[in-house]
């Protein structure tokens, strides 16, 4: 009897250990679909200046006279949910830092650094079921701020863009660049993860 009320009463402290972690930390609960880790040189186009160490995707263009940028991509097929990243960066002023997410719809959303300018032009153009040639503009989303940020991609989607129905996620892409010959502008972006 002794040992049935000491298993009883380990069981219920480990059950509500359990309940106390998850409502403490929901993330555990939450399935991460996608991490990008920026490990390999495939992506990155247009720049030298843009290079990845430690998960981190960097710009830095070493002097401020120097200007530079470029953008990594890279294709995927995720169900849209919820998403995450951390952004930060010195010295600046006359920049660009985005994040956009394209779908296979050939719409997509640009979300742009607090400070930061717009992308120049963001957009596709693509043809349609006749042939003809099409352009889909890209939602900018401005003033994100420089930290750590979390959005909800089907509230986004669905504000911005329309009904949900069968959309996937089917390229990330990062654009980096540096526009002031005033100052340095050392820009960088990790632990872009999408999660349930």
């Amino acid at each position: 009897m002794k040992h049935r009320k000491i298993a009883l009463i380990a069981a219920f402290t480990a059950g509500m250990i359990v309940i106390a972690v998850t409502l403490l930390n929901p993330v555990l609960s939450e399935k991460v679909l996608y991490h990008e880790g920026f490990e390999e040189d495939y992506g990155i186009a247009d720049s030298p200046m843009l290079t990845h160490a430690d998960g981190t995707l960097c710009l830095d263009t070493g002097e401020p006279m120097n200007m530079n940028g470029g953008e990594w991509s890279k294709n995927v097929t995720l169900q849209p949910a919820k998403i995450s990243w951390h952004w930060s960066g010195e010295d600046l002023s006359g920049f660009q830092l985005w994040m956009k997410l394209t779908f296979n719809n050939h719409k997509s959303i640009c979300y742009v650094a607090s400070g930061s300018m717009n992308p120049l032009s963001q957009g596709e153009f693509y043809r349609d079921e006749e042939n003809r040639m099409r352009f889909s503009p890209s939602v900018v989303i401005s003033g994100i701020p420089m930290n750590s940020v979390k959005r909800d991609v089907r509230e986004d989607y669905e504000k911005y863009c329309g009904s949900f129905g069968d959309v996937e996620i089917v390229r990330i892409s990062v654009g980096m660049k540096d526009e002031s010959p005033e100052y340095r502008n050392m820009l960088n972006i990790s632990d872009i993860m999408i999660y349930t």
